[in-house]
C-alpha cells in the first residue's frame, strides 16, 4: 500500500475509534439513568449514633486493610464508656462490611473531606485515632483543634513500624521499649516525647479457642504476607513455606494448623500459598485422623491456647503468641538468611530457634527438640520483658485509657490557656475555626469512593443520575439534634 493511501487510512480509523467512543459512553450514560444502582451512593450515611461523640476512629482505606480496624473495635467500645467514640470510614465497602459487624460505636460513612471538617466543628471532637500509616489519614490531619493520635494495629519489627509519618501525630501509642527503641534507631530528628507506652490492648480480648482438641501435639504456621515492597517483605510463603508445611506433614507427629496473613494468595506468595494448600489437603486425604486444618476466618488470637508451638515470619503474629503464650516454644524464619542483621533488626530472634536457607530442611526435628526439651524459655522471658514490660493480659486496656484521659486532659488545658491569652490580647475566642475551614479547601482532597481513589471535590461535586448528595453535613446533623427525619444525604 503507497504512504499516500496510510496517512488518510489511519486517520479515519482513528476517527471510528473516538466516535465508537463517544457513542458507548452515551449509551453507559443512558443505561444508568434508566437503571439507577439499587443503593444510592450517599455522601453521609450513619449506621449508629451516639450523642455527644468526642473521639473519631478515622478509617479511609478499602475493606482489605479493614482487619488493622477491627481488631481495635472491642478496645474502642471499652474507650466509649468514658468518651464517646464514633467511627468515620471515607470507603463505601469499608462501611458497608463494618455496617454487617454492628460494632457498639458509632459509625458513619461520609465522603467529602468537607463535610469532614463539618462532623468534626460541630461536634468539638476531642481527639482522632488513626490505626495505620495510610496516606489517607493526612486528610484528617488537616483540622487543628482535635489530638491526633497514632495507635498503630500491632507491634512488630517491620520496617513500616518507625515510619517517619510518626512525626506528623501529636501521640504515637506504643507497646513498649523494644518500640521506643526502634523509632530511635530509625528516625532522624524525632521527637520521643510523642511516644506513650500503652502494651497491646487489642490482646486483653478474650477469644475462646476455635480448635477442636487434637490427639498428637498441634504446631501452628502463621506466616506473613510479602508487603507492599521489597524491604517489607518479610514472608516465609514463597521461599521456605512448602518445605516447612511438608517437613512437618511427612514426620505425621503433628497436627498442622496453617494460618497465614489474608493477602499471601497475592503476588509472591500466590504459588507459594497454593502448594501449602495441595500439601495439606494431600495429607488430610492420606491420614483423614490428623485433622490438619486450614484457617482463614478465625481471628489468629483464638488458636493460640490450643496449639503447642508456633513457626511464624517477622511481624505482629509471632510477638502477640510471646505476649499471650510465653510458655511456649516459638521458631522464626529469616527469608534473607543474615542472622545478624535479623537479631539487629528483630531482637524477638534472641528468644527463637530462627529457621532459615541452611536448616530449612530440619524444621521437624527442631520443633520436636523445641517441644521435648524448651531450652529457650528464659530467653523469652527476657525478651518479652523488653517488648511489652511487665504488664499482664488485661492490663494493657486500663493503660491505654489512661493515656486517652491524660490526652484529652492536656488538650482541654492547652485550649483554655489559648483563649485566656487571646482574651488578655483582645483576639475574639473561638478563631481555630477559620483556620480549620481553610486548611480544607486548600487540600480539596477526599478519598471517597469504592475503589479508595482520591479525586478532587470539584469532581466529586459532579454527582452521577441516581446519586443523593448532601450539600451541607452540618444540616443532617441538625436535623439528628432536633429529632427530625434525615434528609435524603443521610440515612438512619
Amino acid at each position: 500500500m503507497g504512504m499516500s493511501l496510510r496517512r488518510p487510512l489511519a486517520v479515519a480509523v482513528r476517527l471510528v475509534i473516538r466516535v465508537l467512543k463517544g457513542v458507548t459512553w452515551r449509551l453507559y450514560r443512558v443505561v444508568r439513568l434508566l437503571d439507577p444502582p439499587v443503593e444510592p451512593r450517599l455522601d453521609v450515611e450513619f449506621h449508629r449514633e451516639t450523642d455527644h461523640p468526642r473521639v473519631v476512629a478515622y478509617f479511609a482505606d478499602l475493606p482489605s486493610r479493614l482487619y488493622q480496624l477491627e481488631q481495635w473495635l472491642p478496645v474502642l467500645e471499652q474507650l466509649h464508656q468514658r468518651h464517646e467514640v464514633l467511627v468515620v470510614t471515607r470507603n463505601r465497602s469499608s462501611f458497608t462490611r463494618l455496617r454487617e459487624r454492628d460494632p457498639q460505636l458509632g459509625l458513619v460513612y461520609v465522603r467529602r473531606l468537607t463535610d469532614v471538617e463539618d462532623l468534626c466543628r460541630r461536634l468539638d471532637i476531642t481527639l482522632m485515632l488513626y490505626v495505620n500509616h495510610s496516606y489517607l489519614n493526612f486528610n484528617a490531619l488537616l483540622f487543628q483543634r482535635p489530638v491526633h493520635v497514632h495507635v498503630n494495629h500491632g507491634e512488630s519489627d517491620k520496617v513500616s513500624m518507625a515510619s517517619n509519618n510518626a512525626k506528623a501525630y501529636d501521640h504515637v501509642f506504643v507497646a513498649g521499649t523494644a518500640a521506643v527503641d526502634r523509632y530511635r534507631r530509625n528516625l532522624l530528628d524525632f521527637d520521643e516525647r510523642r511516644l506513650v507506652c500503652v502494651g497491646r490492648p487489642q490482646l486483653d480480648v478474650e477469644h475462646p479457642s476455635t480448635l477442636a482438641p487434637a490427639t498428637r501435639p498441634t504446631v501452628l504456621y502463621a506466616p506473613t504476607w510479602a508487603g507492599d515492597r521489597e524491604a517489607m517483605n518479610y514472608s516465609s510463603v514463597d521461599c521456605y513455606g512448602e518445605q516447612i508445611v511438608r517437613q512437618l506433614l511427612d514426620t505425621q507427629a503433628y497436627r498442622l494448623v496453617y494460618k497465614p496473613h489474608s493477602r499471601v494468595k497475592e503476588g509472591l506468595t500466590a504459588a507459594g500459598h497454593a502448594a501449602i494448600l495441595a500439601a495439606i489437603a494431600e495429607a488430610n486425604q492420606a491420614d483423614p485422623e490428623a485433622g490438619h486444618v486450614v484457617e482463614t476466618v478465625a481471628p489468629i488470637n483464638s488458636l493460640f491456647s490450643g496449639c503447642d508451638a508456633m513457626v511464624t515470619d517477622v511481624s505482629s503474629v509471632g510477638l502477640d503468641f510471646l505476649y499471650l503464650q510465653t510458655g511456649k516454644p516459638l521458631l522464626l524464619t529469616d527469608r534473607r538468611n543474615d542472622r545478624a542483621r535479623l537479631l539487629r533488626e528483630a531482637p524477638v530472634a534472641a528468644g527463637c530457634d530462627v529457621i532459615d536457607a541452611t536448616n530449612v530442611e530440619q524444621t521437624a526435628a527442631m520443633v520436636a527438640t523445641a517441644l521435648r526439651a524448651d531450652t529457650r524459655r528464659d530467653d523469652r522471658l527476657r525478651v518479652r520483658h523488653y517488648y511489652f514490660g511487665d504488664l499482664a493480659p488485661g492490663e494493657s486496656t486500663q493503660r491505654f485509657l489512661q493515656a486517652i484521659d491524660d490526652a484529652v486532659a492536656a488538650r482541654t488545658r492547652l485550649l483554655a490557656e489559648r483563649e485566656d491569652a487571646r482574651a488578655t490580647a483582645g483576639e475574639p475566642r473561638g478563631g481555630d475555626a477559620a483556620n480549620v475551614t481553610a486548611g480544607a479547601e486548600d487540600a480539596a482532597v477526599t478519598s471517597g469512593g469504592d475503589n479508595g481513589t482520591v479525586t478532587s471535590d470539584a469532581e466529586n461535586g459532579a454527582v452521577p443520575p441516581g446519586t443523593a448528595h448532601a450539600d451541607d453535613v452540618a444540616e443532617q446533623f441538625a436535623r439528628r439534634d432536633a429529632g427530625m427525619p434525615a434528609g435524603e444525604g443521610a440515612t438512619r
